[in-house]
């Protein structure tokens, strides 16, 4: 549950714990329409101790919003408006594992939102948190769709895209960084869904959308037609 919340320009600030307890922050950006119906859920990840959830300010967030999805950009633990108790610099090696909490209790505290249709949740994650995100889907059936920026993956969370038929995978990687381009294309070639993909651009991580004009609309219309075109389930009896 939020524990406070303001708007600010246009966005709303929200604050949450993680399950361990440590104060978060975040930016939520909701569609200017809902008529009643409960919004897609998108999680924004950006690289921790790299770029803060800022960089989603200017590309892909108001896309996302605009395009009619609830959006979510996390501060981690030790980074950005959620330094809390340390600077993520200051953070032991197990300290760092708190992490992969932040990004449950983000995709936790959007699906709780009662703009949100919890059921219909995506993530998208830079880098390294890449990782997290994958490790997320294999916990949470409700994510529904993953998109992997310059994602960094550990080997043993790979089996993951060879064994999920439901969740699409989006790649967007740059072709001048050859590790991480050849562990998309592995991902998405082990990807049985018929609507994973990958798209090329220069540059790395987040900072991509800076570089490539159109690249975040490529994504939202790839989020549109991957997580909102599911429709939403509601129980009826």
């Amino acid at each position: 549950l939020p524990i406070s919340s303001s708007v600010v320009r246009g966005q709303q600030v929200v604050n949450f714990s993680a399950s361990d307890g440590w104060k978060l922050s975040g930016s939520l950006y909701l569609p200017p329409v809902l008529n009643g119906a409960k919004a897609p859920g998108v999680v924004l990840l950006s690289e921790p101790a790299w770029e803060d959830r800022t960089v989603y300010g200017t590309y892909l967030s108001q896309d996302l919003a605009k395009a009619g999805f609830a959006v979510l950009t996390l501060d981690y633990r030790g980074t950005g408006a959620s330094v809390g108790r340390k600077d993520f610099f200051d953070l032991t090696k197990k300290e760092r594992e708190g992490l992969r909490l932040d990004v449950s209790s983000a995709v936790s505290y959007l699906a709780g939102r009662g703009e949100v249709a919890p059921r219909l949740m995506a993530v998208v994650a830079a880098s390294w948190s890449a990782d997290f995100a994958v490790q997320e889907a294999m916990e949470n059936s409700d994510i529904r769709a993953l998109v992997l920026i310059s994602g960094e993956v550990k080997p043993q969370h790979q089996h993951y895209f060879r064994s999920e038929r439901s969740v699409p995978l989006l790649g967007v990687v740059g072709k001048e960084d050859k590790q991480i381009f050849l562990e998309a294309a592995e991902a998405f070639s082990d990807s049985p869904h018929e609507s994973s993909d990958m798209l090329i651009a220069p540059g790395y991580g987040a900072g991509m959308f800076s570089h490539t004009k159109g690249l975040e609309q490529k994504v939202t219309a790839w989020l549109v037609k991957n997580l909102k075109g599911l429709g939403e389930e509601r129980l009826v009896t």
